[in-house]
């Protein structure tokens, strides 16, 4: 998912975002302190009764709370991380797992 961000705040995130307005990519790691969990909550909850969201995926959520100026963001610049999509990255994280744990 690419991210568009300004300072400390997510202005939108997707996978359809105009690259020239791209400045990051979100690692699906997301910490909700409770009043932002409890909205959080019930903005799932009332989206489950509109068709349209069947089609659409959680951070369609995060997204449009973003579009608020309700959501920010934290850099992982220097850290170590990877995806896991396929067999080849499954290898890479336990590698990079294995050191972590020394």
């Amino acid at each position: 998912m690419k991210v568009i961000s300004e300072g400390s705040q997510l202005k939108s995130v997707g996978k359809k975002l105009p690259l020239d307005k791209v400045n990051g990519e979100s690692i699906g790691i997301m910490h909700f302190n409770p009043e932002g969990a409890r909205h959080f909550k019930q903005c799932i909850e009332a989206s489950m009764y509109l068709p349209e969201s069947l089609q659409k995926w959680y951070l369609s959520i995060i997204d449009k709370l973003a579009s608020d100026n309700q959501v920010g963001i934290c850099s992982i610049h220097g850290h170590e991380w990877t995806e896991v999509d396929f067999v080849q990255d499954l290898e890479r994280a336990q590698t990079l797992a294995e050191k972590w744990s020394k």
